[in-house]
């Protein structure tokens, strides 16, 4: 059983320190890496080798060259990294015990550096390792050492920070710890074989959970050169397979085998083995040899991989059955959770809708990939397929005015953003909100007034956006709207989302009978009609910037105002200024998208934004972009990914406004095949619970026409 004790309010600042050197077969590298140690500013008050080696040339070079350094004899032989560290361990007397590899170079302030950071809480120091690299010291400065939640971890520990930062894990070739924490711990836990990947990750992991910090600082610096590998070489397709067998087995026992975390990293990892076998194609492709070998070399990483998680999972489960019947049948420790993030309950998205928007549902489906909750608050019955594989919790309520009913089942929830659509909006009220994060209540109290289309127009006009003129309703002089606006108009819903929300009318005549149909016309408008091709930009801001954008078209769509059939996206400085400028008027935080349309004089209209999820989210995530990823990170606290959007005329067809095209075109009999082939990439985006989902309702839909169409075949018969 491991301590999992409280650091000390104010531990003792720590004033002696041991370097341990583990080494296998790299004499030379032993005695460069000694040479450095001993030209320290602050001498450590031991440095120990720990020899791997099934020689005895690096023990002739300590012996010989370094007198007063302590030489130990790993008998276990490569591959056992841990071993090796704790036995430097068990004979290391200082407060704080100083990792080394054989291949990292300190530099003469790097053990007086690691001392220093040692703060009060702080259980564990690790330092920069230079690999003289270009621009290294640059990348990742905002991403080094975390944990992120689908299980994946981030290096950057070459990166170069304005000064130290708290981290998850650390470096294994330049990390030290406090010592009595380790050895409250037990030690560094073994079984890591290989490339022995992650044993420097779990202890860091430890000591994280038993309520120490890490400190990452960029002062304790070292070069590292990376020596050779005692078998194979480095990124080879055994590195392959022990990369991913050692992380399945790091996340089971640190978070326990049905953990969340570890469900999402086997999709990410079955989602890489997938990429691998579907492989890339260059341009030009390669040819004869030189394509087999780039065949061959990609079946073959993506098979090490397959192969390392099968046997991540297979030896996760065999030590949780010796454990069992050691009378420790789970995890013995906490959680852990990211360093930037204090320990509370994992952010909540709140839908809420009058029936399944797709839009919805998909983004639900891709945020809980990616470790966020999402609860959907409903006036129509759920379905129970849907409940089960696309949401973590449903409320159901019973109309308009009982969705603030929804608060007290939220309360439990930390609700970070709210995506409502628009017929509901105005019932969400005091108590409903009341249950949100402050900052939630601010974006969606902007995103309401940002609901009113007539508003957000005016607002992007004095941006200087082109945007269609309109006149609020009523106005009794319809004559004079037509004069000022043509013939050709658009009747809108202040706020709506398309369909019966949007009227268009030919003439004065047609104008005063909508208008006169009306029973509220003050929440209505009319617009200029502008003829032309019409876009669509997507994007998220984070109130300060623009984070993610692509611009697509909908090259065919199920009927006019429908759900799309398929997509083409495009990129371009159009595109751009208009994203910019939607957020730089309107204040926008969160998903949005704005309708464009490029008349015969090729200028470029904004004729709608909708600040929420928009319908095809889904669909650029299946063609590329990681809109989901920058979405999640944002509203989980955490840095935000570099944008991907997909390529430049990237086609897509969209999920489910393509299904009746996909199984009528051709043959009954092949029907199946075809529906298989077009789900397949979205399986991978969107999982089989999600598409069990869809094609309940693909089904039902199908079930409800055949059974109307025999009702309507009996009534013409009588």
């Amino acid at each position: 059983m491991e301590d999992v004790r409280a650091a000390p309010a104010d531990p003792a600042p720590p004033v002696l320190a041991s370097v341990v050197i583990v080494t296998y077969r790299r004499p030379d590298h032993v005695r460069t890496c000694l040479t450095h140690v001993a030209a320290q500013t602050v001498a450590p008050v031991e440095t120990i080798v720990v020899d791997s080696s099934v020689d005895d040339d690096t023990e002739a070079v300590v012996t010989a060259e370094f007198p007063g350094v302590v030489y130990l004899r790993n008998r276990r032989g490569p591959g056992t990294t841990a071993t090796a560290r704790n036995l430097g361990l068990e004979h290391a007397t200082g407060d704080v015990v100083a990792f080394l590899d054989d291949d990292a170079y300190a530099e003469p302030t790097w053990l007086a550096e690691l001392l220093a950071a040692y703060g009060p809480g702080v259980g564990g120091v690790g330092g920069r390792a230079a690999n003289g690299n270009p621009g290294e010291e640059d990348e990742g400065t905002d991403r080094i050492g975390r944990l992120r939640r689908d299980g994946t971890l981030t290096g950057f520990f070459a990166a170069r920070p304005p000064g130290p930062v708290e981290v998850d894990h650390l470096l294994g070739a330049n990390m030290s710890f406090r010592r009595d924490v380790l050895v409250g711990l037990g030690g560094i836990r073994d079984g890591f074989p290989g490339t022995c990947l992650r044993e420097e990750t779990d202890i860091a992991l430890r000591v994280r959970a038993a309520g120490w910090r890490l400190v990452f600082t960029p002062s304790a610096a070292v070069v590292h050169v990376a020596g050779p590998y005692a078998r194979g070489r480095r990124f080879d397709t055994r590195y392959a397979y022990f990369a991913q067998r050692n992380h399945v087995v790091l996340l089971a026992r640190n978070f326990g085998l049905v953990s969340p975390v570890l469900r999402r990293y086997l999709r990410v990892g079955v989602g890489e083995v997938a990429r691998l076998l579907a492989g890339e194609r260059p341009d030009p492709p390669p040819r004869g040899r030189r394509r087999v070998r780039a065949v061959a070399g990609r079946l073959s990483r993506a098979g090490a991989a397959a192969a390392g998680l099968a046997a991540g999972g297979a030896a996760a489960v065999a030590e949780r059955a010796v454990a069992a019947r050691r009378g420790h049948p789970g995890p013995v420790r906490p959680p852990v959770v990211p360093a930037a993030e204090p320990p509370t309950r994992p952010p909540t998205v709140v839908f809420v809708d009058e029936f399944a928007w797709t839009s919805f549902v998909h983004l639900a489906v891709l945020l809980r990939r990616r470790g966020v909750r999402a609860v959907r608050v409903t006036t129509r019955p759920p379905s129970r397929i849907g409940t089960r594989w696309c949401w973590d919790a449903t409320v159901e309520v019973g109309s308009l005015d009982e969705i603030e009913s929804a608060a007290g089942v939220l309360a439990g929830e930390r609700v970070v953003d709210l995506h409502v659509a628009e017929p509901l909006v105005g019932g969400v009220g005091p108590a409903l909100l009341a249950a949100v994060t402050p900052a939630c209540r601010r974006r969606f109290l902007r995103r309401r007034e940002l609901m009113d289309k007539l508003e957000v127009s005016r607002a992007l006009t004095a941006a200087g956006l082109d945007v269609p003129s309109a006149v609020a309703l009523p106005d009794t002089d319809l004559a004079r709207v037509v004069g000022e606006l043509g013939p050709r108009l658009v009747v809108k819903a202040r706020v709506g989302a398309g369909g019966e929300s949007v009227v268009m009318v030919d003439g004065l005549d047609e104008l005063r009978a909508v208008v006169g149909a009306l029973e509220r016309p003050e929440e209505w408008y009319v617009e200029r009609f502008v003829e032309g091709e019409s876009f669509q930009v997507a994007g998220m801001s984070d109130g300060s910037r623009l984070c993610w954008h692509v611009g697509y078209r909908i090259v065919e769509a199920v009927r006019s105002l429908g759900p799309a059939r398929r997509l083409a996206y495009l990129q371009g400085p159009v595109f751009d200024r208009i994203a910019q400028g939607v957020v730089e008027a309107t204040g926008l935080e969160g998903l949005f998208n704005a309708g464009i349309l490029r008349d015969a004089d090729d200028r470029y209209w904004v004729h709608d934004v909708n600040p929420r999820v928009w319908g095809s989210v889904s669909v650029s995530a299946m063609a590329g972009g990681n809109v989901a990823d920058v979405y999640a990170a944002w509203v989980a606290g955490d840095p935000l990914p570099d944008p991907v959007v997909p390529a430049l005329g990237a086609r897509a067809d969209a999920l489910p406004g393509a299904w009746d095209d996909v199984v009528s075109d051709g043959p009954r009999w092949s029907a199946p095949v075809r529906v298989a082939r077009w789900w397949f990439p979205y399986w991978r985006v969107l999982g089989t619970g999600c598409l069990a989902y869809e094609a309940s309702v693909r089904l039902r839909t199908a079930l409800d026409r055949r059974a109307l169409g025999r009702r309507d075949r009996r009534a013409a018969g009588r």
